[in-house]
Formats: structure tokens, C-alpha cells, sequence
């Protein structure tokens, strides 16, 4: 800014994931001395978007076993995700979509899962991940317009228990309002 600070263009989200190997890597640079800290901690935080590609690959072979297909069916979309999309690109970059793009996934699938299983804990997991999402990615906030009308939809003509919907708000309320808040501060602030 104009004051001569600096500051990340980007969510809190993708930082806060990367601490655990950054982590990592400091702990392995006490034990290799003879390398600068800085080259081994920056690499294991590059592994960061390989692993989510793979978590992402994972999480949609889940997915896809729950929609009903096999295994092979299953094993051959998550291998397409994998080699056939940006995602090959995305696991040599540090951008943040990866991560964005997995918790999105994720709180689908929790949200499928409690549909179809009726397991009450899968609508904070979803509320929670897709939450999450909007701490790494602005543009996760186009997902939750969706998604509530999604929920709103199954509440009125699926019959959804609204006592559900109210818990799925509550599970993403604390991430929205602190995502508003990050992004308040960082641009009107900044």
C-alpha cells in the first residue's frame, strides 16, 4: 500500500495449510545442517498442492463409489482428474484453486453422505469444509448461495429437517463471518 506495507492478496486458508510442512521441513533442516534452512523448508512446502491433487483424486473416487459406480469406474475418473485436467499444472504452482477446488469437493460429498446414510455429523463436516474454502479462495463465496439453495430446495420438497439446514448455517457461520472480516481488513485497510 501506499504506507509501504505489505500484505497477501490471497486467504489466510492456503498459508494455514502449508504450516504443517513448513513445519516439517524445519525439523528436517535441524537434523541436515549442511543445507540452507530456506532451501529444505520451501522444499516440503512445494509438496503442498501435489498432496492435495492426490487428496482431491481420492476424495472424488469416494465420491464416485458413492454415486453407485465400481471400483474400476471410480479408479478411471479420479486417474482423468489426476492426468487429463489443470490439475497436472496446479501440483508444480502454489496457487490455492487445488485447495479451494478439494474442501468444495469434500463438503459435497459430506453432504451427499448425509443424504444418503442420514448421519447428522456430515452437514457440519460440510458446513465446516465449505467454510474453510472461503478462508483460502474469495471466489468460494459463489458456492455458498449454491449450496444453500441446495439445502433449501431438499428442505422444502425432500423434507430435509430444518433443524439440519440451521445446523449447516451454524457450522459455516463462524468461517463466513471470519473470511468477511479478513477480507474487510485486508482491502479496505490496506
Amino acid at each position: 500500500d501506499s504506507n509501504g506495507k505489505i500484505y497477501s492478496s490471497a486467504g489466510i486458508g492456503m498459508p494455514l495449510l502449508l504450516i504443517p510442512l513448513y513445519f516439517a521441513g524445519h525439523i528436517i533442516s535441524n537434523i541436515i545442517p549442511s543445507v540452507p534452512h530456506d532451501y529444505i523448508t520451501q522444499f516440503f512446502v512445494s509438496f503442498a498442492n501435489p498432496i492435495i491433487i492426490a487428496l482431491t483424486a481420492l476424495v472424488l473416487f469416494i465420491f464416485v463409489i458413492q454415486l453407485g459406480f465400481n471400483r474400476r469406474t471410480s479408479f478411471l475418473t479420479a486417474l482423468a482428474y489426476t492426468f487429463c485436467t489443470m490439475s497436472v499444472n496446479y501440483a508444480r504452482s502454489g496457487f490455492s484453486d487445488p485447495a479451494a477446488g478439494l474442501f468444495v469437493l469434500a463438503a459435497l460429498l459430506c453432504i451427499f453422505i448425509y443424504e444418503k446414510k442420514g448421519i447428522l455429523r456430515f452437514i457440519l463436516f460440510s458446513s465446516i469444509l465449505l467454510g474453510y474454502s472461503l478462508l483460502i479462495k474469495k471466489n468460494s463465496f459463489l458456492y455458498v448461495p449454491l449450496f444453500f439453495a441446495y439445502m433449501a430446495y431438499k428442505s422444502f420438497y425432500i423434507k430435509i429437517p430444518k433443524q439440519h439446514i440451521k445446523f449447516w448455517i451454524l457450522g459455516l457461520f463462524p468461517f463466513l463471518i471470519l473470511a468477511l472480516l479478513y477480507f474487510y481488513f485486508r482491502h479496505a485497510m490496506g
